[in-house]
C-alpha cells in the first residue's frame, strides 16, 4: 500500500485519527522483534501502532475480532490484545 517509511507513517496516522487501530506483526517463526531497532518500527510506534511481540498474524486476526465483538475500542483494545488470555502472547 505505501511504498516509504514516510507513507506509512502518513497512512497509519490517518487511521488512528479514525479510530482504526493498526496492529504491527513479525513474519519471525520464533522469538521477537524489538521494533524500535528499524526504521519502520519506530514510524509505526511514533504513531501509535500497536506491537503485537509474538503474536502471530492469524492469532492477532482472531483475537482482534473476539475483543471487537466485545466492544473493547481504543485505549481498552491496546491493553486487551496485549494481555495472554489464551497462550497466544508469550509474558511481556
Amino acid at each position: 500500500l505505501f511504498s516509504d517509511t514516510a507513507g506509512i507513517t502518513t497512512g497509519v496516522m490517518f487511521f488512528g485519527i479514525n479510530c482504526v487501530s493498526i496492529i504491527n506483526i513479525s513474519q519471525c517463526k520464533r522469538g521477537r522483534v524489538d521494533e524500535r531497532l528499524y526504521k519502520t518500527g519506530k514510524a509505526f510506534a511514533e504513531t501509535g501502532a500497536i506491537f503485537g511481540y509474538d503474536l502471530t498474524f492469524e492469532a492477532a486476526i482472531t483475537k482482534s475480532m473476539y475483543l471487537l465483538a466485545q466492544g473493547f475500542q481504543g485505549k481498552s483494545f491496546r491493553e486487551a490484545l496485549l494481555e495472554n488470555i489464551a497462550g497466544e502472547l508469550s509474558e511481556t
